[in-house]
């Protein structure tokens, strides 16, 4: 019967500390059959509520005296996640509008980039025609430069040639010293007639090779109808008359006079009847009067060439300057 009411008190106890758990008590609390009464757990198990009801703290419990609890791991409450997409499926296609927004960004970009484009073709073209602009103007202020600089090299030589001429010992017979200079300053002016009927013919007749006599072909090539062309032909015709004017006093009566003859008459045959005539659509009666101005230098080149050389020959005979 004790033991029996012993073991009663020790469920009643273990009922009320863990709620039907299994008590394993060893030590102080000896199970039966381990050397100890019921008797004496009976009131190890007393002892140990009385303490406990007379002190507001918990007792300790021993290393030896183990509640062993069935426990269930919680695990923390997870939200809901939304469904991965699936990498198989295709995509869904887009709504219209946002198609119609895609369409229209298109569409202002190519607008913008054909824009660009437009800019940069004006760009070069507004750079090629400032380069032809420079272009033409340097060579212009070469061509200048160049003819000033011959003019003033040809006056020095002159200014030189009559400086040592009156500095001449009065024993020293000059003629020899006056026909040389003679000769180069004829020889110069026959190298400037011989340049400006080349460029005749390459402005009128470019088949013709330089050496050859200058003479207007049948047929005018549209080419002799541009400005540009008779660019080079001025220009010789200005060389050749400012060497004349440096230089003609070394030159004979009949010498003179026909070279002057000759800038004369080019200077009225290029400003009255070429250049005015100079024109993409001429008319009949500027195409008469250009081919009459070419005919007539065509002519005119020939004398003036004859009257140089027969010059050239006299001074090589050893013929001297008339007295004046």
């Amino acid at each position: 019967m004790s033991d029996f009411l012993g073991w009663i008190v020790v469920l009643v106890v273990a009922s009320l500390l863990g709620g039907g758990v299994v008590l394993a008590l060893r030590g102080t609390l000896p199970l039966p059959g381990l050397g100890a009464s019921p008797g004496d757990l009976g009131g190890a198990i007393r002892q140990r509520l009385h303490a406990g009801g007379q002190s507001s703290r918990p007792l300790p419990v021993a290393d030896a005296e183990v509640i062993d609890r069935p426990r269930r791991r919680l695990q923390p409450e997870r939200s809901p996640t939304p469904a991965e997409p699936d990498a198989s499926a295709a995509p869904a296609p887009l709504p219209a509008s946002d198609m119609a927004a895609l369409d229209s960004r298109l569409d202002r970009l190519e607008a913008r980039l054909e824009a660009f484009e437009r800019d940069i073709a004006h760009g070069l073209d507004v750079l090629q025609q400032e380069a032809a602009v420079t272009r033409t103007a340097t060579r212009d202020a070469f061509t200048v430069a160049e003819a000033r600089q011959s003019t003033a090299l040809e006056r020095l030589r002159a200014d030189v040639a009559e400086a040592s001429l009156r500095a001449a010992p009065a024993a020293e017979s000059p003629v020899r010293w006056v026909n040389e200079r003679r000769a180069e300053s004829i020889g110069q002016l026959y190298a400037r007639l011989a340049g400006l009927e080349s460029a005749l013919a390459q402005a009128t007749n470019p088949i013709l090779l330089p050496g050859e006599a200058f003479a207007p072909p049948v047929d005018l090539p549209s080419e002799a109808m541009g400005w540009e062309n008779w660019k080079e032909v001025g220009d010789r015709a200005f060389a050749l008359a400012d060497a004349y004017s440096a230089q003609r006093l070394y030159l004979s009566d009949g010498a003179r006079a026909d070279v002057a003859a000759f800038v004369t008459t080019l200077r009225g045959t290029l400003t009255r009847a070429v250049y005015p005539n100079l024109s993409a659509d001429p008319t009949p009666d500027g195409l008469r009067d250009l081919r009459g101005a070419l005919v007539t230098l065509s002519s005119e080149v020939p004398r003036l060439r004859q009257a140089l050389e027969r010059e050239f020959r006299a001074i090589a005979q050893g013929e001297s300057l008339p007295e004046r």
